[in-house]
């Protein structure tokens, strides 16, 4: 019996073993991904259930954890702290000024243009205690960019002749421009010191000084973030911090590597999202570069397919059925995929996906890229720069290298060019060089061919033609030299 028993513990024992050995092999990291899908699915219970108690929208969680914890820190900005109560309060201030002497009411559709500070939070859920839509504009568009955004958003203040301005001031010397903060004062005993403007530099050199004395434990980023960070000089307080975690999106693999390497051990967890799409990858390994996971217990959380594209047009391969034909009022959408019915939501994001099922960002396709952070559109820069008269035509791409075509008889003006920028655009958007031709090639239907230009870069080496660069101290476009190219990508000199 005894032997029976020993036989049996041996073999089960070895069955384990052998089992182990070959999910190690075949799938590594089954045990990140099942607890990862059994958190995912806790949360999903939790959000669920606040939801029944009609704990629904960002103020409705507010309004929850302020009741809880009225006196807990929810913001801390430079010197000050605010507690869930006082933005609570302060929330109501705004409300009832723009109640009582904005007239809004539920329904109405308000724009916000603001910056990072305390009262953006506060003026946002004074509106949604109205019941105003709001719709967040990025502080750094201008002109006809920040124009459209007013009048595809349908903000109140700006449709038809009913323009109200309101500015989060005391004071100001232009007529028909409202101040909000000589009237909130008013609405309650409640006052705030004014908050001083940080420089933006000054701010990455005070970044680990700052978790330190916060005592961060947690921080969310853009890529761009990560880098201007390990591009500083080196603090003390950057290896004695308590900081555990960074989330966010948009890390490159070498700034991420040289990351982890300066500041400790930090869990990294990069993802990905659209706003427009119910999609969305997470790290949660610590794996250096990939946006996520697509093994199966991640699609089982949300369902989603990579197809195939051609690396020319970017357009999804088909087979010899000729299924999924797009229709031209529905861009995004792909239809009859791998069945009869089904439709697929298209990113435009080009993703690569390796054998231990890792998922990779590689490049955003069509007219967007990501620089410092933003967004830029590509044919909104081109329709800035294709409005001065001695430019013929323009062809913006991702490598920030715009390549233009003078007018016959007229000559670069870098001046005026760069004066135009500064009026029209954010700095994000600026063109750091130019490419200039006799012509732009395009395809047989007519569109600007950039594959080959994002290739050649802005290497004076590679490319024939005249280049010229953005000098910031001179206001103006100066040649693109040999040296002057060595030093941009030796980085002497930074973008």
């Amino acid at each position: 019996m005894m032997v029976w028993i020993t036989w049996t513990f041996t073999t089960v024992a070895a069955g384990l073993f052998a089992i182990l050995v070959f999910q190690r092999m075949t799938y590594p990291f089954f045990w990140e991904d099942f607890i990862y899908y059994l958190n995912l699915r806790k949360v999903g219970k939790a959000l669920k259930s606040r939801m029944q108690r009609g704990v629904i929208t960002y103020l409705d969680s507010f309004l929850y954890q302020a009741k809880k914890t009225p006196d807990k820190a929810f913001i801390v900005f430079d010197s000050q702290t605010l507690t869930y109560q006082d933005v609570d309060k302060r929330s109501n201030q705004f409300a009832k000024v723009f109640r009582t002497e904005g007239g809004l009411k539920k329904g109405d559709i308000v724009a916000l243009l603001m910056s990072n500070e305390p009262d953006f939070i506060c003026v946002w859920f004074g509106l949604s205690k109205l019941g105003c839509e709001v719709a967040f504009l990025n502080f750094n568009i201008k002109s006809k960019s920040l124009l459209y955004c007013f009048e595809s958003c349908g903000a109140k203040s700006l449709v038809e002749n009913a323009i109200e301005v309101w500015v989060t001031d005391i004071g100001c010397p232009h007529e028909g421009v409202n101040t909000l903060l000589d009237k909130v004062e008013q609405a309650s005993d409640l006052a705030l010191p004014d908050s001083p403007r940080a420089d933006l530099m000054s701010n990455f050199l005070q970044f680990w000084k700052d978790c330190v004395k916060y005592n961060v434990t947690v921080f969310q980023y853009v890529g761009e973030l990560c880098r201007y960070l390990v591009n500083q000089p080196v603090v003390p307080e950057e290896r004695v911090h308590k900081v555990r975690v960074a989330a966010g999106s948009g890390l490159r693999a070498d700034v991420w590597r040289e990351f982890a390497r300066r500041f400790g051990k930090i869990n990294v967890r990069e993802a990905y999202g659209l706003t427009e799409a119910s999609i969305g990858f997470v790290n949660y390994t610590n794996e250096i570069g990939p946006i996520g996971r697509a093994g199966y217990f991640n699609k089982l959380n949300m369902p989603f397919e990579f197809l195939s594209c051609d690396p020319q047009t970017y357009e999804p391969i088909r087979t010899a059925a000729g299924r999924c034909v797009k229709a031209n009022k529905e861009k995004k959408l792909l239809r009859d995929v791998f069945k009869e019915g089904d439709v697929y939501f298209n990113t435009g994001d080009l993703m690569l996906q390796d054998h231990r099922d890792f998922v990779y960002f590689r490049d955003r396709i069509g007219d967007t890229f990501r620089w410092k952070g933003e967004n830029v559109a590509t044919t909104e820069v081109s329709e800035i720069l294709g409005s001065l008269e001695f430019l013929q035509e323009v062809n913006v791409y991702g490598v920030t290298v715009p390549a233009v075509v003078l007018k016959i008889d007229k000559h670069l003006d870098g001046k005026k060019l760069y004066n135009h920028l500064v009026q029209s655009l954010p700095t994000y958007s600026w063109p750091w060089f130019l490419r200039i031709q006799t012509s732009i090639d395009v395809t047989e239907t007519f569109k600007q061919q950039k594959k080959k230009l994002v290739q050649e870069g802005f290497s004076p080496e590679a490319v024939q033609e005249s280049l010229y660069f953005l000098d910031l101290s001179q206001r103006d476009y100066v040649p693109l030299t040999q040296s002057l190219h060595d030093d941009i990508v030796s980085g002497k000199i930074r973008l």
